[in-house]
């Protein structure tokens, strides 16, 4: 095979890229933030069609409360000074829900530093976040039960190693704090 020549346009390619990456909204805006070009993901994660978006500035996506603190101009005050902005937070879809966005706002430049735009790229990270947070939530849980259960426990290394006694443990062997770490005795 020839490969000098290929047999699709860049423009072509670069629309099979945006229609494939069907997981992660891609979008292109003016300097003003005003929506000007909108992936096929961006209909999938956001919700919003094509020709909606076409009507809308990307600061849509943004909850309320990160309007109100200026968030989506920091995020491209930082991307026009660094060439890009990293960005995870709660974002909202057009049905006003939530999800949590894992994305890269992107300057689009010329190579003597003009600005044209942006593009962003949000992928739905919601499963991931609402994990962690449970996650966060049964560690705290645990530790309180921990913490204040009646009776005495330890909390060992896979090596035997006493890491964390309760209170209760402390009150009835004397153990102190001090001597956590050092080899708890062989079961």
């Amino acid at each position: 095979m020839d490969t000098s020549t290929y047999p699709i346009t860049p423009e072509q390619r670069f629309q099979m890229f945006l229609d494939a990456a069907c997981d992660y909204a891609i979008f292109f805006m003016h300097v003003n933030g005003d929506i000007c070009e909108w992936s096929t993901g961006g209909e999938k994660v956001i919700g919003y069609t094509e020709d909606e978006a076409l009507q809308l500035n990307g600061r849509v996506i943004f909850t309320e409360e990160d309007r109100a603190r200026g968030a989506p101009e920091r995020e491209m005050e930082i991307a026009i000074r660094e060439g890009q902005a990293n960005d995870e937070r709660w974002h909202l879809r057009k049905d006003g829900s939530r999800f949590f966005a894992i994305g890269r706002l992107v300057a689009l430049k010329d190579p003597e530093g003009t600005l044209y735009g942006f593009t962003k790229i949000v992928r739905d990270a919601t499963p991931h976040k609402l994990l962690e947070q449970a996650l966060h939530a049964s560690d705290a849980q645990f530790r309180a039960a921990f913490a204040q259960a009646p009776i005495g426990m330890v909390l060992t290394d896979l090596e035997g190693r006493i890491e964390q006694v309760n209170a209760a443990f402390r009150e009835l062997t004397r153990f102190s704090d001090a001597a956590a770490g050092r080899r708890g005795p062989a079961a």
